[in-house]
């Protein structure tokens, strides 16, 4: 793993996000609710971390609900990134609630060599944490 501390959130809530950053521009949502009870969900998509969306959508297919918040930016995409815990984007919370469970797809960098910085995804069960915490 790297040993670089991570750089803070610039934003700590959608809300805060929303004030400084333009849907369609800067950013876009992608919600499709089916019948199911697990939500695949990437908080991080499109530019942020790439790849996350794709996967979270090759899982999802079309049996499972699926999110992605997606960076759309030429550039510093990073600044988009809401940690998990507080991501709490309406469409993704409006999904979160309908779903027993959710999956969130993320990326973690493992390692920063003189190349370039080694991305690996992981696939994090946090339905405790989003669902649970939103749940009426």
């Amino acid at each position: 793993m790297s040993s670089q501390r991570p750089i803070p959130d610039k934003y700590a809530s959608f809300a805060d996000l929303e004030k400084g950053e333009r849907l369609g521009v800067d950013y876009r949502v992608r919600s499709v609710s089916r019948k199911a009870r697990t939500a695949i969900v990437a908080p991080h998509g499109g530019r942020i971390e790439p790849g996350t969306s794709e996967i979270a959508e090759a899982i999802a297919l079309e049996d499972l609900s699926f999110y992605a918040f997606e960076g759309i930016k030429r550039r510093n995409n990073g600044r988009l990134h809401i940690t998990s815990t507080g991501f709490d984007e309406p469409a993704c919370l409006a999904l979160v609630t309908q779903a027993e469970r959710v999956i969130t797809i993320n990326t973690l960098v493992v390692r920063k060599n003189s190349i370039g910085t080694k991305r690996q995804s992981r696939v994090i069960c946090c339905y405790k944490s989003l669902s649970a915490k939103y749940r009426p």
